[in-house]
């Protein structure tokens, strides 16, 4: 649930720069790379990133699925 709201938090003040930036450079275009699939990862808490990926309008975006690798020993 922390992550959650942590995840939530983070949401708001990033559509917050977002607007910001746009209202500043209107025609900006903004990208992004995504994960998805964590092990861990909620039903609830991938539904919120697909609604901040529809919030921000992103020109282009790529998307990666999760996947484990091994332990590197250093």
């Amino acid at each position: 649930l922390i992550h959650l709201i942590d995840v939530i938090t983070f949401s708001i003040t990033f559509l917050d720069l977002v607007s910001q930036i746009r209202m500043i450079i209107p025609n900006i275009a903004l990208t992004s790379d995504f994960i998805c699939g964590f092990c861990d990862e909620s039903e609830e808490a991938h539904l919120s990133s697909l609604d901040l990926i529809n919030q921000v309008k992103y020109q282009f975006i790529y998307v990666f699925p999760y996947s484990m690798r091994e332990v590197l020993p250093f």
